[in-house]
């Protein structure tokens, strides 16, 4: 699902496998406009790790880059049997 302003735009889908400890982010611009991939990659990277402490770093990097417009974000690690 895509939410945009425009009313033209391509919507990419993939199949993708899903493996023990991976962790999905799905955000605004807020998130992904203000902090580059790798340190979102850096503050995900613990597949294990707290979901509420890694969306915490998070928004306090997007804050701490300047972010002002809204900051939305979820994560999400599916379990696996």
């Amino acid at each position: 699902i895509a939410l945009r302003p425009e009313k033209d735009f391509v919507l990419d889908v993939a199949d993708i496998p899903i493996e023990p400890g991976d962790t999905f982010l799905i955000c605004s611009d807020g998130l992904h406009g203000k902090v580059a991939d790798a340190q979102i990659a850096r503050i995900l990277r613990d597949p294990d790790g707290d979901l509420e402490a890694q969306a915490e770093a998070l928004l306090d990097a997007a804050l701490d880059a300047g972010g002002q417009d809204n900051i939305s974000l979820i994560l999400l690690r599916p379990i696996l049997d």
